[in-house]
C-alpha cells in the first residue's frame, strides 16, 4: 500500500526518522530526549560502565553490529520487540541548511498566497502545506538544539556531574515553537475547513503528534473520533493499532486485546497485511501476558507463516522488509514462549525449520539464557549440551561449556562441577580439536580462553572459601585440584600470580610440603616484586626445610577436619592477612663445625646433591634476592639473611660443588664482609680452589677479596690472599702458554694464544715485580714475542731479563735448566740481525762468543759478526774477527773458507799486494784441508792479483804452473766456475808472447836486395805471416775449450785481430824495388795483394760479428765485447754506431762462500 506524504510524515516528528519507534511492554513512543539521557548515563563519569566487562570477553563489539543485530542480541523477557514499520519511513527528510532555507522561502510564498485564497477551496490545502513545512522546520531546529544540548550535557558528565543537570527542554524552545505552529495549523484545518477532503489524514497526524507530545488524552480522543467519523478511512486500522499500543502500555490487557483484534480484522478485510500482521504479533503478546502460552505460540507461528518465505535476499521493498522484521521478532519472542512450555528440542526443530540452521542455533542459545534467568538449570544444561552436540567446533562452544559448569555450581553439584571443569579445560585448550579448527579465528580463541579462565577463577575462589569455612580435607582437595587445573591451563593470566599464592597456601594447610614448596617457588619466579613474593620466598625455605628434615604433615581429626589452618585465600586477602609469614626459623640447619679442611693432592670430586637440598639452597637464594635492601631497616632480617645465604653455600660446599658454593659465599662477603660467616666463606673458597689447583677460580676470588678493604684488614688473611693471587696469576698465564704449545703451527689460534700469554706474563711482572716468578715470566714474554715475529718487543724483554734479573737467570732452577742466559744472548744477536741493526747484532754475537767460548754456536757467532762488519764496510774489524775465528777455532772444517773470505776482503779493497800474498800462501797454509777448487781458485786469484800489481812475469809463472798441471786437475773442478775462469784467463795470457811475435812479422824490402831475390823475400815473409796467423788464430779460437764464455769471446777477438793484422801487413807491404819504376807492374802487384787481403778482411769481419753475437747470447759484457764493437764500427759504422760504455764488472770475479748467521 502506498502512503501519502502526510502519513509518512507522522513518524518523523522531532527528527525521529533516525530512530526506530520503540514499542515495548509499555506501548508506543520512547522520546528522543529519554534516549539521549540513556546514552549519557553510559559515558564516563557514570561509574557503572565496564562493571561486567569480562562477561562478554571476546564478543564482537556492540558498535560494530548492525542495528537489527544489536536488537536481536538483546534478551527480552518482559515484552515485544521494537518494530520499524514501513508506513512511517517512506519520506526522507532533507536536513541540510540549503533545504531549510528553501522551506523559509516556501513559508513566505504560502503566506503571500493565503490572502488571495481566502474563502477558496485551496486555502485549506495551503494551511495544511504550511503545517508540514513548519513540522520540517521543527525537526531541523531540533537537530541543532540537540547538538548544543549534547555538548553541554557531556561537559557536565565529564565534570563529575557538578551543578544542575542540563535539560533538553531548555534548548528545544525554537523547535517547540515550530512544532506548536504546525499543530495549530493542523487544528485550523480541522476546525475551519470541515469540507477538506483529507481531514481523516489530518486527524490521524494530529492524534499521533499529540501522543508524541504527551497529550495522551487528546490523542486517544482524536483516534476515537477518526474511527467514529471516518469508518471507511484507510487510517481506521492504524488508529485501532495506535489505541491498542496505548492500552498495552497502560497494562490494560482487555482493551489492548480488543483494539488489536479490531486492527487485525479491518487490516485483513482491507488487505493491509502490515497492520493485520503486526496486530496479530501483538495479540500473541497479549496471550503471553495472559499466560496462555499455547495460544501465544500458535499466534507467533501464524505470524511467521503469514510472513512467508521472504528472506533478506529478496527485493528490499517496504512490505518485504517489514515482513522480514516481523518474522524475525516473532521467532525471537517465541523463545520466551517455548521456555514457559519447557520444550527445548521442539523449539530447536521448529526454529531450525523456519529460520534456518544458523538462526535456529542462535535462537536456541537464547533459550538457554532464558532458562538461566528463570533458574531452570537442568533445562539450561540440557539446552547447552544440545548446542555443543550440534556443533562441537562452534566458536561459542567454550562459552556453553562454561555455562554448564556455572549451572552445576548453582545446583551445588560439586562432583559434576569438577568433571565439567576438566572438560572445559581439555576440550578448548591449545592443541585440542576445537582449538585446531578455530586457530585462525584469533578472537574466538582468545574469547574461549577468557571464558574458561574467568569461570575457573570464580569456582576455585568459591571452593577455597568453602573449604576454609568448614575445614574439611575433601573440600580442600577439591579446591586444590581446581587450582592445579587453573594454573596448568592459564599459567600467564592476570590472576595466575594471586591464585598461585592461594594454591601454595592451601597445600601448606594440607601438609603437602613438597607441593607447597614448589608452588611458593613458582610464585617467587613469577614476579620478583610481587605483593606476596617475599612471604612466599620465606615460606618456601620453611617448606623445603620440612622436606629435608622429613617433617610429617599436620594430623587430621576423625571427622576429616584439619586442625591448624594458616593458609591465605582471597577472602583473607581482602582482610589484609596474606602477607604474614608461616611460623618457623629459616636460620636453622647450619653447623660451621662441619666445614672441612682441604689438602693438596687429595681428590674432591663433586657428589650428587639430593634434589631436596638443591631446592632448599635455591629457595635460600631466592629469599635473599627478593628481600632486597630490607635488611638495612631491620637488624633481625639482616642476621637472618646472612645465615640463609651462608646456608645455601654450605649445602653446595658440603658436596664439593665449589663453584656454586663460592658464588654464594662471594655474595655474602660482598654485602657483609665483616661478618664471621663472610670470613668462613672466604677461607672455604681459597682453601678448596688451592687444594684442587683450580687457579682460574683461585685468581678470581683472591682478587675479589683483595679489593675488599674490610676483609683485608686482617694482616694474616691479607698476606694469604696476596700469596694466592700471585701464584694463581702466574699459573693462569703459564696455562695459556702451555695451551699455545699444543696448537697447530701457523694457525691464527696459536698466534692469538701466544699474544694472550705474553700479555698475561707482562701484567704479572708489572703487578708482581719482586715475585720469585717474575724472572720466568719475563723470559717467557721474550720467547712468545719472538715466536710471533714481534722482534722489537722480544728485544725489550730479552734485555730486561739480563738487566733486571742477572742473578735469577743463572740461579733459578727453571731458567737454569732452560739455559736462559745463553739463549737470551744468542737470541739478542739474532733479534738485532732480524731488525737489520747489524752492528748491534755483531756486538751481541761477540758477547756471546766471549762469554761462551766453548759453546758450539760461538764459531758461527764470530763468523757472523765478521760478516756483519764486512757488510757495514768495517773491513778491519771483519778481518780481525775472521783471523780470530781461524785462531780460536782451528778445528773448524770451514777454516779454508774463512781464510779465502779474508783474502777476498783485501781483493775488494784492491790491495793487490796483500791479496797476492794471502792467496799465494793459501795452498801452503790450508791446502791439505782445502778443496781442489779452493786450491785452484787461490792460484787463479794469485795470478790476477799479480797482474793487477804489475807483476806480469810472476803472473805468467803462476799461469804456467796452472796450465802445466791442468790435465791432472779433476774434470769437475776444470769445468766448475773457478776452473773455466782460471783456464781461460791463463790460456789467454800465456798466448800473449806468441801474439806479439806474430804481430812483429813484417813485409820489408831490405836494402841492396832487388830483383828476383827481393821478390822471393817478400813471398817468404807473406807465407810466414800467413802460417803464424793460422797458428795463433787457432790457439785463440781453441780457448773456448776451457769453457769460459768470456775468455772464449776474448780468444775469438784475438783470432779476428790476427786476420786483420795479416790484412794490414799486406796492405802496408812495400813495393819491390824491381817494380819501382814500372807503374803498371806496381799497380798489378798492389791489386794482387788486395785480392789476397780483401777476403781475409771479410773473413775477419764475419768472425767479429759471430764473436759479438756469441757474446750477446752468452751474456758476456766485458772489455773484449766493447773491443769487438769498436772493431766492427770501423768497418760498418752504420750498423755499429757510437758505443756507450758501462761500468765494468768482471765476470771472472768469484766470491768466497758466506754463511747465514746462526743463533
Amino acid at each position: 500500500m502506498t502512503l501519502s506524504p502526510l502519513r509518512a510524515l507522522a513518524f518523523v516528528v522531532l527528527g525521529l526518522v533516525a530512530f526506530n519507534v520503540e514499542i515495548g511492554p509499555h506501548g508506543v513512543g520512547v522520546a528522543a530526549a529519554a534516549a539521549a539521557k540513556k546514552k549519557k548515563s553510559d559515558k564516563k563519569g557514570d561509574g557503572k560502565a565496564g562493571e561486567k566487562k569480562d562477561e562478554k570477553a571476546g564478543d564482537k563489539k556492540a558498535d560494530d553490529k548492525k542495528p537489527e543485530e544489536k536488537k536481536d542480541e538483546a534478551l527480552r523477557t518482559t515484552g515485544p520487540a521494537s518494530i520499524k514499520r514501513d508506513a512511517f519511513s517512506a519520506k526522507q527528510f532533507d536536513n541540510s541548511a540549503k533545504a531549510d532555507k528553501k522551506r523559509d522561502e516556501q513559508i513566505e510564498e504560502i503566506k503571500g498566497l493565503l490572502p488571495k485564497m481566502h474563502g477558496k477551496s485551496q486555502e485549506g490545502e495551503l494551511i495544511f502545506r504550511l503545517a508540514e513545512i513548519y513540522w520540517d522546520k521543527s525537526k531541523f531546529a531540533y537537530q541543532t538544539e540537540f547538538k548544543e544540548f549534547d555538548d553541554v550535557y557531556q561537559k557536565w558528565v565529564d565534570g563529575g556531574r557538578q551543578g544542575k543537570e542540563p535539560q533538553l527542554t531548555s534548548y528545544a524552545k525554537k523547535s517547540e515553537a515550530y512544532k506548536k505552529q504546525a499543530l495549530d495549523n493542523y487544528a485550523i484545518v480541522l476546525e475551519k475547513f470541515p469540507d477538506y477532503p483529507r481531514l481523516d489524514e489530518v486527524l490521524y497526524i494530529m492524534a499521533f503528534n499529540q501522543y508524541e507530545a504527551g497529550k495522551t488524552r487528546e490523542a486517544v480522543d482524536n483516534y476515537s473520533q477518526l474511527i467514529r467519523q471516518y469508518q471507511e478511512s484507510e487510517y481506521v486500522s492504524d488508529s485501532y493499532l495506535a489505541l491498542g499500543e496505548h492500552y498495552f502500555k497502560s497494562n490494560d490487557l482487555q482493551k489492548s486485546t480488543k483494539a488489536y483484534k479490531k486492527a487485525y480484522d479491518i487490516g485483513e478485510k482491507r488487505k493491509r497485511p502490515s497492520v493485520s500482521n503486526y496486530a496479530l504479533y501483538k495479540l500473541a503478546w497479549c496471550d503471553y501476558n495472559a499466560q496462555s502460552y499455547d495460544d501465544a505460540l500458535s499466534k507467533f507461528k501464524d505470524v511467521i507463516r503469514r510472513s512467508g518465505k521472504a528472506t533478506p535476499g529478496d527485493g528490499q521493498t517496504a512490505g518485504k522488509t517489514e515482513k522480514l522484521q516481523l518474522k524475525r521478532e516473532a521467532l525471537n519472542d517465541m523463545v520466551l514462549t517455548y521456555s514457559q512450555l519447557d520444550k527445548t528440542k521442539d523449539a530447536y526443530e521448529y526454529l531450525k525449520r523456519e529460520a534456518g540452521a544458523v538462526e535456529g542455533y542462535r535462537l536456541t542459545t537464547k533459550l538457554a539464557a532464558v532458562y538461566k534467568e528463570q533458574g531452570k538449570h537442568p533445562l539450561q544444561i540440557e539446552t547447552l549440551r544440545l548446542l555443543i552436540n550440534l556443533d562441537p567446533d562452534h566458536t561459542s562452544s567454550p562459552d556453553y561449556q562454561s555455562q554448564i559448569v556455572a549451572a552445576y555450581s548453582q545446583m551445588g553439584d560439586r562432583a559434576n562441577v569438577k568433571k565439567e571443569v576438566t572438560r572445559l579445560v581439555e576440550l578448548y585448550r591449545p592443541g585440542s580439536s576445537w582449538w585446531r579448527k578455530n586457530e585462525s579465528n584469533t578472537t574466538a580463541v582468545e574469547r574461549a580462553r577468557a571464558i574458561a579462565e574467568s569461570r575457573m577463577r570464580e569456582l576455585v575462589t568459591d571452593y577455597h572459601r568453602y573449604a576454609q569455612k568448614f575445614k574439611k580435607v575433601e573440600d580442600y582437595e577439591v579446591a586444590r585440584d581446581i587450582y592445579a587445573q587453573y594454573l596448568q591451563a592459564f599459567p600467564d593470566s592476570d590472576s595466575s600470580y594471586r591464585l598461585n599464592f592461594f594454591y601454595a597456601e592451601l597445600l601448606w594447610d594440607l601438609g603437602q610440603w613438597r607441593e607447597a614448596a614448589a608452588q611458593y617457588d613458582t610464585v617467587v619466579k613469577r614476579d620478583a616484586k610481587g605483593e606476596y613474593t617475599k612471604t612466599c620466598a620465606y615460606n618456601a625455605v620453611l617448606a623445603w626445610e620440612k622436606i629435608v628434615n622429613k617433617v610429617q604433615p599436620p594430623p587430621v581429626s576423625r571427622d576429616g577436619k584439619i586442625g591448624d589452618i594458616s593458609g591465605c585465600s582471597e577472602d583473607d586477602e581482602k582482610k589484609g592477612k596474606c602477607k604474614k609469614r608461616k611460623a618457623g626459623d629459616v636460620t636453622k640447619g647450619v653447623d660451621v663445625k662441619k666445614l672441612q679442611d682441604y689438602q693438596k693432592g687429595k681428590k674432591y670430586d663433586a657428589e650428587k646433591i639430593p634434589d631436596d637440598e638443591v631446592a632448599l639452597a635455591n629457595a635460600c637464594d631466592a629469599y635473599v634476592s627478593v628481600m632486597g635492601a630490607d635488611w638495612k631497616k631491620d637488624k633481625k632480617i639482616e642476621e637472618e639473611l646472612i645465615v640463609v645465604k651462608f646456608k645455601a653455600g654450605f649445602i653446595f660446599q658440603g658436596h664439593n660443588h665449589f663453584d656454586e658454593a663460592a658464588k654464594r659465599f662471594g655474595e655474602l662477603i660482598a654485602v657483609w664482609p665483616d661478618n664471621e660467616y663472610a670470613r668462613k666463606g672466604a677461607d672455604q673458597i681459597l682453601d678448596s680452589y688451592d687444594a684442587r689447583e683450580d687457579y682460574v677460580a683461585l685468581e678470581k676470588w683472591s682478587r675479589t677479596f683483595a679489593d675488599n678493604k674490610t676483609l683485608m684488614k686482617d694482616d694474616k688473611f691479607s698476606k694469604l690472599v696476596v700469596r694466592f693471587m700471585e701464584g694463581a696469576t702466574f699459573k693462569n698465564a703459564d696455562a695459556v702458554r702451555a695451551k699455545y704449545e699444543t696448537l697447530p703451527k701457523g694457525s691464527a689460534e696459536k698466534s692469538e694464544a701466544a699474544l694472550a700469554a705474553a700479555g698475561k706474563f707482562e701484567g704479572f711482572v708489572k703487578e708482581f715485580p719482586k715475585s720469585e716468578f717474575a724472572s720466568i715470566a719475563t723470559y717467557n714474554v721474550q720467547l712468545l714475542y719472538a715466536n710471533e715475529e714481534q722482534i722489537d718487543n722480544a728485544i725489550v724483554w730479552a734485555e730486561r731479563i739480563l738487566k733486571e734479573f742477572p742473578k735469577e737467570i743463572t740461579t733459578n732452577a727453571d731458567l737454569k735448566k732452560a739455559n736462559a742466559e745463553q739463549t737470551t744472548y744468542a737470541n739478542l744477536a739474532a733479534y738485532y740481525e732480524k731488525v737489520a741493526q747489524y752492528k748491534t747484532a755483531a756486538d751481541w754475537y761477540v758477547k756471546f762468543a766471549d762469554k761462551y767460548k766453548d759453546n758450539p754456536k760461538s764459531p758461527d757467532s764470530i763468523y757472523n759478526a765478521g760478516i756483519f762488519h764486512l757488510g757495514l764496510g768495517d773491513t778491519d774489524s771483519a778481518v780481525k774477527l775472521f783471523a780470530r775465528y781461524i785462531k780460536d777455532f782451528p778445528k773448524q772444517k770451514d777454516i779454508p773458507d774463512v781464510y779465502l773470505r779474508m783474502a777476498a776482503v783485501y781483493e775488494d779493497k784492491e790491495d793487490w799486494k796483500r791479496t797476492a800474498a794471502m792467496y799465494g800462501e793459501f795452498e801452503k797454509l790450508h791446502g791439505r784441508n782445502a778443496k781442489p777448487e779452493q786450491v785452484l781458485m787461490s792460484r787463479y786469484k794469485t795470478a790476477i792479483a799479480l797482474q793487477k800489481a804489475g807483476r806480469d812475469k810472476d803472473m805468467l809463472d803462476i799461469c804456467e804452473g796452472i796450465l802445466s798441471s791442468w790435465k791432472k786437475v779433476d774434470e769437475k773442478v776444470r769445468k766448475g766456475d773457478v776452473g773455466v775462469q782460471a783456464g781461460g784467463f791463463c790460456g789467454f795470457h800465456m798466448l800473449e808472447k806468441e801474439w806479439l811475435e806474430y804481430k812483429a812479422i813484417k813485409i820489408e824490402q831490405k836494402a841492396g836486395v832487388s830483383g828476383r831475390r827481393g821478390m822471393k823475400m817478400v813471398a817468404e815473409a807473406l807465407d810466414l805471416k800467413k802460417k803464424k796467423r793460422d797458428e795463433v788464430a787457432k790457439k785463440y779460437f781453441d780457448l773456448k775449450d776451457y769453457g769460459s764464455a768470456e775468455w772464449a769471446i776474448a780468444g775469438l777477438l784475438r783470432a779476428a785481430d790476427a786476420l786483420l793484422d795479416y790484412v794490414t801487413t799486406l796492405r802496408n807491404a812495400p813495393v819491390p824495388a824491381a817494380l819501382a819504376n814500372n807503374p803498371e807492374a806496381t799497380d798489378l802487384f798492389m791489386a794482387e795483394l788486395e785480392n789476397i787481403a780483401f777476403p781475409v778482411e771479410e773473413q775477419a769481419i764475419t768472425a767479429l760479428e759471430a764473436a759479438l753475437d756469441a757474446a750477446f747470447q752468452k751474456g758476456v759484457y766485458s772489455a773484449y765485447t766493447i773491443e769487438l764493437e769498436d772493431r766492427l764500427r770501423k768497418f760498418k759504422p752504420a750498423k755499429f754506431g757510437r758505443i756507450y760504455e758501462l761500468p765494468f764488472f768482471p765476470s771472472a770475479a768469484v766470491s768466497a762462500p758466506t754463511r747465514t748467521a746462526a743463533r
